[in-house]
């Protein structure tokens, strides 16, 4: 931020007719945090002195947090309350133009142009471009995933919520039967619970934490329902560990304490649904999560089509990024 900042007030220093021309337009893809930071600082330091000169582009006419998600899910919040109108910065984003609910076709850098849904034949001129579109989730390497949720899709919220209830459901049934208990123990026999399994399917991914931090709610809410002896909570990761080293011992304690299984060097080789509420994810070492209630998953992640169809991206499908600006 104070990096873009200093680039901001370098442009406002200049005489008012070089900030028009060097300023005429620039396009934001993506109204996320990255997005409208951008344009709030060239909006409130520079656009004033340009009209129209910073276009935000997005997809949707709405704003969100993913850290507010599991909220929604486990029933603390409505779904409604983790979005936002995007049309209420308006007021805080002087003289920039909010294209929403648009789609970005095609990026001609060469040209300098960016082509969208609701102009195909009119191509958009810029003279600088940030791309801030984030990543999208593609399951298609993987047979089975698209069948299971998405932790990453804001609309796959509603199918999170009704796993949980259809768990601790069929959790209670199993409490109330004598013989889903050990004789000598008295705990729940393994085979009669119910699994819910967080599986990361490759790395890396956005918010390296998230996978973790929905089986501990996870877990609060199937204890808070009183059923967490009947329900097994899983996750699975393709790498020894998925965290910054120096967060690895706290974590792990966290997962002990929880009772929560952490399963490394589980590549994801399919996901097969066995009937209408239970998975078998298995794993390219042969072993298997089998009988799963629920599988959601952090989908591959990569940079959206029109990035890689402009050659942006590299080998792993990403925009490799750098103190400095690149290229674009």
């Amino acid at each position: 931020r104070s990096r873009l900042e200093r680039l901001s007030r370098a442009f406002a220093s200049r005489p008012r007719r070089q900030i028009a021309k060097s300023m005429s337009r620039v396009v934001i893809v993506g109204a996320g945090f990255g997005g409208l930071g951008c344009a709030h600082t060239l909006a409130n330091a520079v656009a004033k002195d340009a009209t129209k000169s910073v276009v935000v582009i997005d997809a949707k006419d709405w704003f969100t947090i993913g850290g507010t998600w599991a909220y929604a899910w486990c029933g603390r919040v409505d779904a409604s309350q983790t979005t936002w109108p995007l049309k209420d910065a308006a007021p805080q984003l002087p003289n920039v133009d909010l294209r929403l609910n648009t789609t970005v076709l095609s990026v001609d850098i060469e040209k300098k142009t960016v082509t969208l849904s609701d102009a195909p034949e009119t191509p958009m001129p810029y003279d600088a471009l940030v791309l801030s579109p984030g990543i999208v989730g593609d399951a298609s390497g993987i047979p089975g995933l698209r069948e299971c949720v998405d932790m990453y899709a804001h609309d796959h919220l509603e199918r999170q919520r009704r796993d949980i209830e259809r768990i601790i459901e069929e959790a209670k049934e199993v409490l109330k039967e004598d013989a889903s208990r050990d004789e000598t123990s008295g705990a729940v026999k393994a085979e009669k619970k119910r699994t819910l399994a967080v599986t990361i399917a490759a790395t890396p991914y956005k918010c390296p934490v998230a996978p973790f931090e929905a089986a501990f709610v996870a877990d609060d809410t199937f204890r808070k329902a009183g059923v967490r002896e009947a329900v097994r909570v899983v996750v699975t990761a393709p790498v020894p560990w998925p965290l910054p080293d120096p967060a690895r011992d706290i974590f792990e304690a966290y997962l002990a304490e929880k009772d929560v299984e952490f399963r490394p060097n589980a590549k994801i080789a399919s996901a097969t649904r066995t009937s209408e509420s239970s998975f078998t994810v298995a794993f390219h070492d042969g072993s298997a999560v089998e009988n799963a209630s629920a599988v959601w998953a952090v989908y591959p992640q990569t940079a959206p089509g029109f990035i890689k169809n402009a050659g942006l991206a590299n080998a792993s499908g990403v925009v490799p990024a750098g103190i400095g600006p690149n290229p674009v």
